[in-house]
């Protein structure tokens, strides 16, 4: 049976977020919010129990601006 888990995160200005996701770089999967807003969660499916994951968040507002958070070490 497949996992899943939430990953929550606020803005300082409203924006839509994609969370990219997976246990390998290029990341397999992702997940986005669908309203431009400053809070938001979005949940990970299709996780495997025992499974280290990685993610990145990519945040755009409303002039087209894009940031980036990832999870990875630098």
């Amino acid at each position: 049976k497949p996992f899943e888990a939430t990953i929550c995160w606020k803005t300082d200005e409203e924006t839509i977020g994609i969370i990219e996701y997976g246990d390998t770089l290029p990341y397999q999967m992702s997940a986005a919010s669908s309203e431009y807003r400053t809070s938001h969660c979005v949940t990970l499916t299709r996780l495997k129990m025992g499974t280290k994951y990685y993610f990145q968040i990519i945040a755009f507002d409303k002039a087209g601006n894009k940031n980036v958070v990832s999870s990875r070490p630098r």
